[in-house]
Parts: C-alpha cells; structure tokens; sequence
C-alpha cells in the first residue's frame, strides 16, 4: 500500500558541484514553507529566490524554492523542490532539517514508485528511469527514453485493449450458455491475431535485451603469448601485470569498454598450462570458466606457432572452434610477413597478424570486434528480462484458450484469457505484487 506521508530526498548525486536539488513529496507540503523558507505561500511551478533556515532561523543555504500541487507533479502528490548550493555539507543540512520538521528519508525509487501508484506513469516506463539514469552507452539511453515516453507500453496496451474485446464476448457467451451459442470463426481469428501481436513485441524486446546486455570478450591462450599486452593496449590502459616471466597472469581482470554502441567487458585470464601450482591451476579453472560464457573468444596465438593452429587449440582446449565468435590474433608479428607459405586464415577465420607495440594494430583488432559484436540495428524501444519472461506467459495462456475453444471449453478458455490479461498487466504494473515492485524500485537511485 502506497504511503502518503512526507518524504525527502537529494535529487542529484552528493558532492562537489554547483547546484544541488532536494526533493519534498507527499500530502501537506505546504505545511513546511513556513518553518524550513519562512514564507507561507509559494506561486505554483514559478522559481522563486528562497532562504532555508534551521530550528535557530538561522539561514542554511540560499536558492531557489519550487513548488508543484498535486496532481501537477512527478510524483503526482505536492512536491516541493529546493535548489541550494552543492557540496557534502550544505545539501546534508537542508535534508536534516526537513526530517526534523516531519519528512521521513525517501526509500530507492519511491518518488517513481509514487508516480506508479497515482498513475503519473506505468511500470515500463517507470523502470526506463532507472535505464536512462545508468546507461552506458547512447543507443541504450535513446531506447530507454523511447521506453520512458511510451513507444514499448502502447504495444501492450493495444495488445490488452484487443484481448479484453475478447474476453468481453467469450464472458456473454458464458452467461448466456443456455442459448447454445458457440464460439465464432471471428474470435478465433481475433485471438490468433493477438498471439501474431505478442510474437512480434516478444521478438523486439529479445532482440533489445539481447542489444543491451553487456557482452564479455575473454583473451586466453598459451602463457607468455602476450595476452594482457594486448589486454591493456585494448582497454587503453595498463590494467595487468606485463612481464616476460609466463604464469605472471593467475587472476582475471575485467575491465568494459564501449564499442560501436555496445558495452563489452574485456577479461585477461591465466596462460592454460598444466602446473603443479596450486594457485596457477586455480587460476587456469578460471580462464575455462569464463570462455565457456564469453561472447567473444581472443585467442592470441605466438607466431612460432602459426602452421601448428590445429595441434595448439586441442591441446589448450576442450571444445570445437567456432569462427563466429573467436578472433585468432597471431602476435609479435613486428616486421610485415612475407613467407608466402604461411597461412593467412584457418577454418575459415581470416588470421590477424598484429604486434602490441604497432598501435595501428589495435585498430584492425576492433574492426573485426564491431563485426562480431553489432550484429543488429539498435532497437525501437528498452526490455528487460522480466517483460519477456510476462510476454511469453500472456502468450502460453493464448494458445491455450484457442485450444479450449477448439474444444468449447468456454469457462477454461475464459480463464486462460484472464491468465494471458493478467500477465501483461503485470508487464505495466496495473496487477503487481508488493514483492516484484520492492525488487524493481530498490534498484533506483534514493532521490528517484
């Protein structure tokens, strides 16, 4: 159940900066102008020049009050907006004061959740907040903003406003079944069309959490190959250890990087050797863990070992060669190859003859990144896991409803259609419960 009691928050993040925002919601703002700015009446959504005091009247910060009457508001309740002066100290103050005049601290995301519940925004675009304020790239936070304004809920609602034209009729039929009135050919095709329509949304919001999600590329091979070389020439700093002595590597080390609009974490692994070394070995398990996830494989490869390709990855590795997602780079390829015998690809795989030391090198290697990595336009709008997950529910009910009529099993295929209703409200938070709210709204930020 929603509060309404007075909450406070800082709007945007602690530390040193020029301005800083608090944020006051909830029933009976108002009551607050007098003891925290000393005036009793602000003009609504007008900027005005405004002292804050203490318990003592004496002044804390000055800046600007803003006041916004519900329903007229973010949060849709009276909101009431200090800007001050940045910093740890000052904001710090003027959000005690306000807890000592009868606010309460704001928990993650309840000014949003707020918003849910007065219906100032439904749960997609409520959580697109959440993706815009932390997106690492541009593409996710156009999505996320296409989300936020609307574009991914009018599918579903659309989606919903069809389903309930159905659910309508077949519910007639139910209460009228003495009438010996059957399902039509008209329903029928109205709720393919409807599974048609889930299919379509449930393929853009894979193909979106599919664009979005952070994709890991791991750089393995033999030890003193050269690996978090090229790991620090790649991430553009020096993030591992770099000697000659193999097995200097025992750990990973991630760092991400963005690559034509996608987010890639870049991990340096353990040279793959056998070794009695007790931490060398662990370190090595590792390496093999974190390949059998990775998207992308970079298999650095010494160049005294070029025409042995076939014999190197069976004694390094367990599993078949896949070109579509490993990049073969041969290293330490200073001077320009001019052996014509050598070859120049394998499997298929054009082979990358590169040096650390050439910088010009690096960008060949991320050329061939982009073509493994974009493999799709950046899509229409921003999903998550869990609206796939409610889609494909909504979708399993459908097919089981057009079974049920197939059947004239009118009051199953009703509950179907109301097992399929309730999956997308879900999906806008019209029917959520207390638990799947608290998990989405506690990833948010404390002044959101």
């Amino acid at each position: 159940m929603i509060k309404k009691d007075l909450i406070v928050a800082m709007a945007t993040p602690q530390g040193m900066a020029g301005v800083s925002i608090i944020r006051i919601s909830g029933e009976n703002v108002q009551k607050l102008f007098l003891r925290l700015i000393g005036v009793d009446k602000l003009t609504p959504r007008v900027a005005t020049v405004a002292k804050v005091y203490d318990h003592d009247q004496q002044v804390i910060d000055q800046g600007l009050a803003l006041y916004f009457p519900a329903p007229h508001s973010f949060t849709g309740e009276s909101v009431l907006e200090i800007h001050g002066h940045g910093g740890h100290i000052v904001p710090n103050q003027i959000v005690d004061r306000c807890i000592a005049i009868g606010c309460r601290m704001a928990e993650p995301g309840e000014f949003s959740l707020r918003a849910l519940y007065n219906q100032k925004m439904d749960l997609i675009q409520a959580e697109s907040i959440h993706e815009l304020i932390t997106a690492q790239t541009k593409a996710h936070a156009k999505a996320a903003m296409r989300s936020m304004q609307g574009d991914f809920s009018k599918e579903i609602i659309d989606i919903q406003s069809k389903l309930t034209s159905v659910r309508v009729h077949l519910e007639a039929m139910i209460d009228f079944s003495d009438e010996d009135i059957s399902p039509s050919s008209e329903q029928h095709q109205q709720i393919r069309q409807i599974i048609l329509d889930i299919e379509k949304t449930t393929s853009k919001a894979e193909e979106s959490n599919e664009f979005h999600r952070k994709k890991t590329a791991v750089f393995v091979g033999s030890p003193n190959v050269g690996k978090s070389s090229w790991f620090n020439r790649i991430v553009g700093e020096d993030a591992a250890i770099v000697t000659e002595k193999a097995g200097t590597t025992r750990d990973l080390i991630r760092q991400s990087i963005i690559i034509d609009s996608q987010e890639v974490q870049f991990i340096d692994s353990a040279g793959i050797r056998d070794t009695d070394d007790s931490i060398e070995k662990e370190g090595v398990r590792r390496t093999e863990s974190a390949m059998q996830s990775a998207d992308i494989i970079l298999w650095v490869v010494s160049k005294d070992n070029v025409q042995n390709l076939d014999a190197q990855w069976r004694e390094l590795f367990d599993f078949d060669f896949d070109p579509k997602s490993t990049l073969v780079i041969i290293n330490k390829v200073d001077e320009p190859i001019t052996d014509t015998r050598i070859q120049t690809s394998w499997k298929k795989e054009p082979l990358l003859f590169v040096s650390s030391l050439k910088i010009a090198d690096r960008e060949q290697i991320m050329r061939r990144l982009k073509d493994k990595i974009t493999k799709s336009s950046p899509p229409e709008f921003l999903a998550r896991e869990r609206h796939i997950v409610s889609l494909k529910e909504a979708h399993k009910a459908l097919k089981e409803a057009l079974n049920r009529l197939d059947e004239s099993a009118l009051v199953l295929a009703a509950e179907d259609l109301r097992v399929s209703q309730c999956a997308l409200d879900n999906l806008l938070g019209t029917f959520s419960n207390e638990d799947l709210l608290g998990e989405i709204f506690g990833e948010f930020c404390i002044g959101k």
